[in-house]
């Protein structure tokens, strides 16, 4: 029975207990003398790259082989032989790629000049309808004034925009 177990049960005292277990833990262990440590450092130096008895912890991963559909195909189409093909579709690849840079940065630059474009119309209707918004808003002031000196004034100023723009002065009201 464990000396735990009997400290427990009441077998033995507590000064019995650490007197039985530094006992157990100072007594001399045959697997530790000299000729058992030789015999594990031997062991130990023979766990190397080729050892049999060596614990693999690939075992539980999962690899994939390769497939055949990530052969990457040749890039010549397998006419290693003809120079003058190979060289040509080089060159035609070479002219595709650099047409299509040049493409990307026309349409880009094109995109651009149209986003600005809009930027600015849209700016400028905003600015219309804002002063719109601010004449209409003086106009109703000037309509609805009970200063009648102020309230000539703005007629004669209306007066003389409508001669300016028919050539023609209406009558005094």
């Amino acid at each position: 029975m464990q000396l735990s177990h009997q400290l427990t049960r009441g077998f033995i005292s507590l000064a019995m207990y650490y007197t039985l277990l530094n006992r157990r833990l100072l007594r001399h262990h045959p697997c530790l003398s000299k000729p058992n440590r030789k015999d594990l450092h031997q062991r130990a130096l023979a766990m190397g790259h080729d050892d049999p008895l060596k614990t693999d912890y690939n075992a539980g991963n999962k690899t994939t082989k390769a497939q055949a559909d990530a052969v990457v195909p040749l890039s010549h189409g397998g006419r290693v032989g003809d120079l003058a093909f190979y060289s040509n579709e080089v060159a035609t690849r070479a002219t595709r790629l650099i047409q299509m840079h040049f493409r990307a940065k026309r349409g880009r630059q094109a995109h651009k000049l149209y986003k600005n474009r809009d930027a600015l119309l849209t700016a400028k209707e905003d600015a219309k309808r804002r002063e719109a918004r601010k004449i209409r808003k003086k106009i109703k002031k000037m309509e609805a004034t009970k200063d009648p000196l102020k309230k000539m004034k703005w007629e004669a100023t209306i007066r003389m925009f409508q001669a300016s723009q028919n050539g023609v002065v209406l009558p005094f009201a």
